[in-house]
C-alpha cells in the first residue's frame, strides 16, 4: 500500500481510483469515504510498522476534517516523518487554510481539486525524493 485516499465524496474516490488506474497503481491504493475507518486504518497500519507513503485527505469532511484527522494522527508524527507524505485535498480557496497548511509540519501540500495525472506524477517524484 502505497497511496492512502481519504474523501467522504464516494463519486470523487471512484474517480481518483481511475485515474490510479490508469496510470498503472490501481494495486497500490486504498481509498476509505468513512474518514472514522481511515483513522482506525491508519493507526493500525502506523503501529504494526506498515507506513503508507502517501495520504491525500480531503480538507473539508462533515465527521472528521482533515485538521482533525491530522490532529489525532499528531502521536505518531515520529514514524510518519520522513517516511509519509501528507497532501490535503481541497476545493476551497480559503486564504486561512492554505497559510495553515503550510505552517503545519505533517503536511506535504495543499493541492487544489481534482487530483489529476500531473499531481500524481508530482507526487510519485517527491516519493523517489523523500526516500
Amino acid at each position: 500500500m502505497d497511496f492512502v485516499l481519504i474523501d467522504d465524496e464516494p463519486i470523487t474516490l471512484f474517480l481518483y481510483k481511475n485515474l490510479f488506474q490508469l496510470e498503472g497503481l490501481s494495486d497500490k491504493v486504498i481509498a476509505f469515504d468513512d474518514p472514522e475507518e481511515a483513522l482506525d486504518f491508519l493507526q493500525q497500519q502506523i503501529s504494526s510498522g506498515q507506513i503508507p507513503q502517501v495520504i491525500f485527505v480531503d480538507l473539508n469532511m462533515p465527521k472528521i476534517s482533515g485538521w482533525d484527522l491530522l490532529g489525532a494522527l499528531e502521536p505518531y508524527k515520529e514514524q510518519l516523518q520522513a517516511k509519509c507524505l501528507i497532501y490535503l485535498l481541497t476545493s476551497s480557496l480559503d486564504p486561512s487554510d492554505i497559510a495553515r497548511a503550510k505552517e503545519h509540519p505533517q503536511v506535504t501540500e495543499l493541492i487544489q481539486k481534482p487530483l489529476d495525472r500531473h499531481i500524481i506524477h508530482k507526487v510519485q517524484e517527491n516519493m523517489r525524493g523523500s526516500r
